[in-house]
């Protein structure tokens, strides 16, 4: 597509989705901000536009970006439990747990919102409020929704099974 329309919004996000997914970061936030520039008010491309700043270091900017995502779609919990990553990164604690209890309201079955609020209980010490929100985690996934299998609460998992140091089955 991008061939008979360089200027192809949809076709942009595409393939900064792609290499977003091959690890290159730079070229995928530049055709995510390509996409934007074409047809701005796509939440979701702001989101995974922010999700790249995140695992880039840029936090202002991903932060920015999940800001915009939300202000344009704030019944999405993913859009939520992203942005609450970058302030659990940030060590502000009271606004993660706020948008992270958001997106579980919006969607219970939010497991990359109980996995990343498990994290953040893990950095306030909160050990069994962890262990109870990775438990929901495990429990959601499968179900219906669209965070179920990400990369992104695939290394949730990761961190907190590192952190807690315990089984999540068998507990």
């Amino acid at each position: 597509v991008l061939r008979s329309d360089p200027n192809d919004a949809h076709a942009l996000a595409g393939r900064g989705r792609a290499f977003f997914q091959l690890g290159d970061l730079a070229q995928a936030t530049e055709d995510f901000s390509a996409s934007l520039l074409r047809q701005p008010g796509q939440a979701r491309v702001y989101n995974q536009r922010g999700v790249a700043y995140g695992r880039n270091g840029q936090l202002d900017l991903a932060l920015a970006d999940f800001d915009e995502a939300i202000r344009l779609d704030p019944n999405e919990p993913k859009y939520l439990a992203d942005r609450a990553l970058v302030f659990i990164l940030l060590d502000d604690y009271d606004r993660a747990l706020r948008d992270l209890d958001e997106a579980i309201r919006l969607d219970p079955g939010a497991s990359l919102a109980y996995a990343n609020r498990a994290i953040a209980f893990v950095r306030l010490g909160q050990l069994d409020r962890a262990r109870e929100d990775r438990r929901r985690a495990i429990a959601a996934i499968g179900t219906a929704g669209t965070d179920r299998t990400t990369p992104e609460l695939a290394a949730a998992l990761r961190i907190l099974d590192g952190a807690l140091g315990d089984d999540p089955v068998t507990e």
